[in-house]
């Protein structure tokens, strides 16, 4: 199990979507999670410390992280099985991740269904 303290392993202060709002952004934080899922390991995501992340910088992290789970090998359920996500000092930060993260996955399998 990698434990990944944003606060300190990332940044206190995570911010912006995608790279071009910053080197702490959604975007930075998901291809972290993605290459250390991509070898196997089990991760927990852990906010507490970070001076607040904002809706769409969850939506990037693990919405984004829905949208490419086929590109790095995983589905649903082996991400739900291999990565926690924790904030005891704000918990509706795991909340949102988790919404992001399935309504994604949800349009993520009806497109290849086609529907």
């Amino acid at each position: 199990m990698y434990a990944l303290k944003v606060s300190k392993d990332f940044s206190p202060m995570p911010y912006g979507r995608t790279y071009a709002q910053g080197t702490h952004s959604g975007e930075a934080l998901r291809e972290k999670i993605e290459s250390l899922l991509r070898t196997g390991e089990s991760v927990t995501v852990d906010f507490d410390g970070t001076y607040g992340v904002s809706p769409s910088f969850l939506e990037e992290v693990f919405g984004g992280l829905a949208r490419s789970m086929r590109g790095i090998g995983l589905d649903r359920d082996m991400i739900r099985q291999r990565l926690k996500i924790e904030s005891e000092e704000n918990p509706v930060i795991v909340e949102e991740s988790w919404l992001f993260f399935h309504e994604a996955a949800e349009r993520v399998e009806a497109a290849s269904k086609g529907l």
